[in-house]
């Protein structure tokens, strides 16, 4: 019989198939054709530009078709290791190894995360809209005893809120590289943050100086605080 860690890793791994199957969907349906036909378009134009005849610019058009497959090509290639169930699987168990779980506790890690899974008030699906992101899922779930975040940055984010003295919502200015075929540009944005501090030896409290110890990123604020509120609610009902 199936422990219940192992289902839930297993869970993890489903998402994930359905999170390659979104990706790969979004780049077939509209990235890759669009990077083939801004291509055709590019050769075919620069042909016409340099007085070709039309025969230049078709063939300038096959030109660009076949440089927009290749590119295609090596996209997919860099692409798919990454959303592979393998990936995700060994990124739970990263993420649950760097918690130093005591006997047991596994069990109960995936016994809850499970159960908060099909409870709607303990799990937020949403899109990550944001540099680089191209409106890929994540998922947000909260247990009794555990917070855990998927497709984010790392893609596993899981946290003992036994461990936790203190959460906080915060704001950070990033900068994202966009790279061009010839120019590479700079955007900056808003990162939306909650931030959870350890407790610390002595029960010490933590100041405003101090590093969180785990942060999870959100490009909406929105979602930020949607999240804020869950655990915001869980910690007033734990306290009563």
């Amino acid at each position: 019989m199936d422990t219940y860690y192992e289902q839930w890793l297993r869970e993890g791994e489903k998402w994930m198939a359905s999170y390659r199957k979104r990706v790969l969907g979004m780049s077939a349906g509209k990235i890759i054709p669009l990077t083939i036909i801004a291509l055709m378009l590019v050769f075919g134009g620069i042909a016409l530009l340099n007085d070709g005849s039309p025969q230049d610019a078709m063939n300038g058009v096959w030109a660009g078709l076949f440089l927009g497959a290749f590119i295609s090509l090596i996209y997919l290639l860099l692409l798919l290791p990454g959303l592979s169930s393998g990936r995700m699987r060994r990124s739970m168990q990263r993420a649950v190894s760097a918690l130093n779980t005591v006997d047991g506790e596994q069990e109960l890690l995936g016994r809850e995360l499970l159960l908060a899974a099909k409870d709607s008030s303990r799990v937020l699906n949403y899109e990550m809209v944001g540099p680089k992101s191209n409106h890929t899922p994540a998922r947000f779930i909260l247990s009794p005893h555990y917070v855990c975040l998927w497709g984010s940055s790392p893609l596993v984010i899981l946290v003992r809120l036994s461990d936790v003295s203190e959460i906080r919502s915060d704001e950070e200015n990033k900068r994202a590289v966009n790279y061009g075929t010839q120019v590479s540009t700079i955007s900056k944005f808003e990162l939306h943050t909650i931030l959870f501090y350890y407790k610390k030896p002595g029960g010490s409290s933590s100041t405003e100086e101090e590093l969180a110890d785990v942060g999870m990123g959100f490009f909406s604020r929105e979602i930020r605080d949607r999240v804020f509120a869950m655990l915001q609610r869980q910690q007033t009902e734990g306290a009563r």
